[in-house]
């Protein structure tokens, strides 16, 4: 795809992002020339020049941050959404990068795959969290007795798991 068409692509996906008004107020200020009064009017329910500045305004940043967003690397992506804070993972770079990013928004899927998986083996006898933890990791496991087979093994709440054991993503 050619460098132009994929900008034409980014600005309609960003702009059938937008609210309507900020939208409506971008799209009559560009494309048809409109004065603030004249938008102001066509906006209606009381809108005012300040109203439309301020709609046209918040329409372009957020056509900028889209735009940021997508660049974003993906590597402080995965950590924001591993991070898990929402406040940060409703901004629009963030949502723009995993709307545009298969691999971010798998690993995001991901994420919350392992936190049911990670739930479900809460009450599950030591032994079986063991081999599950075992297989995963594939260099050691987690003994009857809750302790760590293989190295590092270290106790939380009363189930032993492997600390510094790679293999376990997420």
């Amino acid at each position: 795809m050619s460098e132009s068409r994929d900008r034409m692509r980014r600005l309609r996906e960003g702009l059938g992002s937008l609210g309507e008004r900020p939208r409506t107020a971008l799209l009559l200020r560009k494309l048809g020339g409109m004065s603030h009064r004249e938008i102001a009017d066509q906006l209606g329910e009381g809108a005012t020049t300040g109203t439309a500045k301020h709609l046209i305004r918040e329409a372009r940043e957020a056509l900028h941050d889209m735009d940021l967003g997508r660049d974003l690397p993906c590597a402080d992506v995965r950590r924001t959404v591993s991070d898990g804070d929402g406040r940060v993972m409703r901004s629009r770079r963030v949502r723009s990068h995993l709307s545009t990013c298969a691999a971010c928004a798998g690993f995001q899927g991901a994420i919350g795959g392992r936190r049911n998986d990670l739930a479900a083996t809460a009450g599950v006898p030591v032994p079986a969290v063991g081999h599950i933890l075992g297989a995963a990791t594939s260099t050691g496991a987690v003994t009857a007795s809750g302790t760590a087979a293989g190295t590092g093994g270290s106790s939380v709440s009363g189930v032993s798991v492997l600390a510094g054991a790679g293999g376990i993503a997420g």
